[in-house]
């Protein structure tokens, strides 16, 4: 059975009950990360925060801090790796599920409780053991119809730069009146394994005793007014809108956020799952080359490339947005990208030459015997048409946009994933015969070519 274990904290960094066998590193831990008086936001009896942080048993703690008469309180579990990891590292999912089953109200209650027993001429001093809980349940790695929804109210564009903030700051502040929403949304387009580095609070005061890496309030202008004082910290809107000190459109920085922004803004959120469960980094700090291989994965690294140039010639525009709206799906697409490859052929067009070839590919791949050589003729008419300078590009084109239009035009059912593909391509170069032909026009490595 998953168990795991609960403690309730009071002033002064001093606990009220908790459940056995808690290891003393996490003791310290827990008061070091909590709230002192006068740090919940705002300072009414309504007020709270969930909060979330490393322990250093592996464990991770989940938290509300709450008001109880003039007072603050924390209730709070020690969560094992192996439960979070059924909650897909959501802590956001964890903690509603949590409230759903009523465990925060219960923690009120109990504290009340203990509170009153403490008054009594019979009390012996002694801190109350709370028994363990047993917590069951799970989530997807991606609630893929949430996701969808928020971003289209909050707009593509403003999502990615509030991942990018979150991405590129060891701490930062969000402002706005749906904290839990986007951090839960925040989450999921995040690697499982890295999730569990986004420690956070939502209703606390900053403060460099406990550097949570997002720091969420509502709209307390006192607080903001603080921290601009006194803290080198940036702050954000987590709304539609940013806040008036806030540039409205800045550049992105990390590629893991621009990996993000550019699925979304063409449509793959279908794949997001897969791409969710990765395992291969683990880290928050090793996203950037994770996402370099997203970009081949899911054949859009023309896009990142694009993207790559702009940064590179430190235009004074930065133009990464405009880029990663460009649509990579389309058999235009492939056309307009072909026929910037190839120079024309005998004062022709090779476009003409592209159209046949997808056809003959579309047949090919649906079984047509017949259109097999086709294939074959017309992918070494056109490889012969060009300098050996463009053959690697233009032959990468040929085999990625020969799946695409199969996939967009005529299969019933689509290859979404990118495995899928992947393995569509390898099938069309046997086709193609193309043995170490393919290894000569193909890149060598998938980050080379990058």
């Amino acid at each position: 059975m998953n168990i795991v274990r609960q403690f309730l904290l009071g002033q002064n960094g001093q606990f009220l009950a908790i459940s056995r066998d808690v290891e003393s590193g996490d003791l310290l831990e827990i008061i070091n990360w909590s709230a002192g008086e006068g740090d919940l936001i705002p300072d009414t009896p309504q007020a709270q925060s969930w909060n979330f942080h490393p322990l250093p048993s592996g464990c991770h703690c989940v938290s509300r801090t709450f008001r109880l008469g003039a007072s603050l309180y924390t209730h709070g579990l020690l969560v094992p790796a192996k439960i979070l990891r059924n909650y897909s590292n959501n802590a956001v999912s964890l903690i509603t599920h949590l409230e759903r089953q009523g465990l925060w109200r219960a923690g009120v209650e109990v504290t009340r409780q203990i509170l009153d027993a403490r008054q009594t001429p019979l009390h012996n001093g002694l801190v109350p053991v709370l028994r363990t809980l047993p917590l069951d349940g799970g989530r997807e790695p991606v609630h893929a119809e949430k996701l969808r929804a928020f971003v289209e109210t909050l707009g593509i564009r403003r999502f990615a730069i509030l991942l990018d903030a979150v991405l590129t700051n060891e701490a930062a502040v969000f402002l706005g009146e749906r904290l839990p929403d986007f951090l839960e949304v925040l989450l999921d387009v995040l690697p499982v394994e890295c999730r569990k580095e986004v420690s956070f609070s939502t209703g606390l005061k900053f403060s460099l005793r406990r550097l949570f890496r997002v720091v969420g309030m509502g709209y307390c202008a006192g607080e903001l007014q603080r921290i601009r004082n006194h803290f080198q910290i940036p702050v954000f809107a987590a709304e539609t809108k940013p806040q008036a000190s806030e540039p409205y459109f800045p550049p992105l920085k990390n590629r893991w956020a621009m990996l993000v922004a550019t699925i979304l803004e063409q449509r793959r959120e279908v794949e997001w799952s897969e791409i969710a469960m990765t395992e291969s980094m683990s880290s928050l700090h090793n996203l950037s080359r994770l996402a370099r291989s997203c970009f081949r994965q899911l054949g859009l690294d023309a896009i990142y490339r694009a993207i790559r140039e702009n940064r590179k010639n430190h235009r004074l525009e930065d133009q990464t947005y405009e880029i990663i709206r460009t649509s990579a799906s389309s058999v235009n697409d492939a056309k307009d990208k072909l026929s910037k490859t190839l120079p024309p052929v005998c004062g022709t067009s090779p476009i003409p030459s592209l159209d046949r070839y997808l056809t003959a590919v579309t047949d090919s791949l649906h079984g047509n015997p017949v259109a097999t050589g086709r294939v074959t003729q017309l992918y070494r008419h056109i490889m012969a048409s060009v300098p050996e300078s463009v053959r690697e590009e233009t032959s990468d084109i040929l085999l990625k946009e020969g799946v695409r239009r199969w996939n967009h035009e005529h299969a019933a059912c689509p290859n979404t994933s990118w495995r899928q593909v992947e393995t569509m391509i390898d099938t069309l170069a046997g086709l193609l015969e193309l043995g170490v032909e393919k290894d000569r026009h193909l890149p060598k490595s998938s980050l080379e070519s990058l």
